[in-house]
């Protein structure tokens, strides 16, 4: 199989590397589509990583599955998600699952830019059947959850006045979740006017500057931007 190892900020190979074999309670996976991050992007934390095969927004279908395995069966197209919680540790009870020991020891092998993943045992219960679903659009189920779990650490309510800082991908999942959620008051502050456009067309109004808000959500990681989405908030916002 090939596979795509970032080795430094401005090199990626290609690479040949046999088909991995499942083991107990692991699954093999044929990678339909993978997005790419901002983070995969953003130099000064892939730095930190590299060598490696980069890629963690996943979706396949299921190739092969290991002993023990009846969650997922050969043939189910499946998100695939990088790293799971313990679920019982002080800080998964406390609602920060991702600061969890166990979080960062799992991961897809060797990383979702190639074309198959082993996806070990105590993922495989993270694994999400998809039906009908185009592969691509279903690459988008991870940055759909981050979302939501912001709006949800930050209590987003149906009568709250909502700021969304920035109308690129997250800006407008964030955007249609609070939506979804049944949140009428949505605002966007988007300086391209192609992205503001679309964010309208999506169910936002532009934000104008000197309202005040309940909730702002800062989507984009420019200094300014998220200093704005601060300075937004009424008193009492989150």
């Amino acid at each position: 199989m090939r596979v795509a190892r970032t080795l430094s900020l401005a090199e990626t190979v290609l690479e040949e590397h046999p088909v991995p074999e499942p083991g107990p309670g692991e699954v093999v996976c044929r990678i339909l589509a993978c997005a790419t991050c901002g983070s995969d992007v953003m130099d000064w934390y892939v730095a930190r990583k590299l060598p490696a095969v980069l890629g963690h927004e996943p979706v396949g279908e299921v190739t092969a599955v290991g002993a023990g395995v009846t969650t997922v069966a050969v043939g189910d197209r499946v998100a695939i998600h990088h790293h799971t919680p313990c679920g019982d540790c002080p800080r998964c009870r406390a609602g920060h699952e991702t600061l969890c020991p166990s979080f960062r020891t799992t991961n897809i092998r060797p990383g979702g830019f190639s074309e198959y993943v082993l996806v070990e045992a105590a993922l495989v219960g993270e694994l999400l059947p998809l039906e009908g679903l185009d592969p691509v659009i279903a690459t988008f189920t991870e940055p759909l959850g981050c979302a939501l779990r912001g709006q949800a650490r930050v209590r987003v309510a149906p009568q709250d006045r909502l700021l969304v800082v920035g109308a690129g991908c997250s800006g407008l999942l964030n955007l249609a979740a609070a939506r979804a959620a049944g949140v009428h008051d949505v605002r966007v502050a988007e300086p391209d006017p192609e992205r503001l456009e679309r964010a309208l067309r999506w169910g936002a109004t532009a934000h104008a500057e000197g309202d005040l808000v309940d909730v702002a959500i800062a989507c984009t990681p420019r200094p300014d931007a998220i200093r704005s989405a601060s300075e937004a908030l009424d008193a009492g916002g989150a």
